[in-house]
Formats: C-alpha cells, structure tokens, sequence
C-alpha cells in the first residue's frame, strides 16, 4: 500500500483518532491554529493566537445504566508573541476532568451526572482569554481571570 500524503491545505484541521469497543471508548485529537494579518500573528482584538491543542478522552460503560470518563485538553506555550504594547509568552498548560453517569430511568428519562472539572486544580490563562500584560511598564495590574480552579458539578437531567 503506498504512504498517505496530506494535502499543505488539510495540515492545520483537527486530526481526530478513535477506538470504540462494546464497554469502552477512547480518542484524540490535535488542533493547530495559525493565524495571521498582513504576515503577523493576529492579536489585539481582532483574534487571538491559541497555542496547539491535544485533546483526549477514554470512556468506560460499566452497565447499560452506569458510566465513567475521563477528558483531557493539553495546550503548548506560544512564546515571544508581538502585541500592539509589547512582546509577552503564554504559557502551556494541560487540564484532566472525570465523570460519572447514572441513567436512573429506563430510555435515559432520568440522568445524573458528577463531574470533577480540573481535577489537578491548575491554575493558568485559557489562550483564546484575556492575556498577562502585567510585565509590560504601563500595563501592570492588566491580565486576564484565570480559569475556574477544581470544580466538583452535580447535574441531573429529567425527561418528561
């Protein structure tokens, strides 16, 4: 069989992979961005610059009714970066979150879920937000909110 060759033009949409079996599933994907503006990097209100993205899951089906999972984003740092004011990095970083799923009713009519979103508790600047200018003279105290720190959520979803 002769070797795949991708297309220039197809290289920076997202590559999903997945495996799929009776009880259990698992994935991921990679997702680069380039964005540009007159041969810059495009910034300053008109869009932003988000570093390469690796997202992953694995999913188990325990029973017919119980659930269980795992999800996963991890983005590379994008360094020396021109803005209008000035040069700053945005640094990488990976968040995990698990899951559970209880289908109480017949026909998923009554669903619980429990989520532990950024289960690590990391704390950092979600690229596509607002970045930290702060070592920039003129512009301290101006970064962006960090993301939610560990969040534990309780959802329960009722079909009628």
């Amino acid at each position: 069989m002769p070797p795949v060759t991708i297309p220039a033009s197809t290289q920076k949409r997202p590559v999903p992979t997945n495996w799929v079996s009776s009880s259990a599933a698992a994935g991921r994907s990679y997702h680069h961005n380039d964005v540009e503006l007159d041969g810059d990097e495009l910034h300053n209100g008109l869009g932003t610059t988000v570093g390469d993205t690796w997202t992953g899951f694995a999913d188990y089906r325990a029973s017919d009714a119980l659930s269980f999972g795992w999800q996963g984003r991890f983005v590379s740092g994008v360094d020396s970066l021109r803005t209008g004011v000035g040069t700053l990095d945005k640094p990488g970083y990976g968040v995990h979150d698990l899951y559970a799923q209880w289908s109480a009713l017949s026909n998923d009519r009554l669903v619980v879920s429990l989520t532990l979103k950024n289960i690590f508790d990391k704390q950092y600047l979600d690229h596509a937000s607002n970045e930290d200018f702060e070592h920039i003279p003129g512009y301290e105290g101006v970064r962006g909110s960090f993301e939610p720190g560990r969040e534990l959520r309780l959802g329960v979803a009722l079909r009628i």
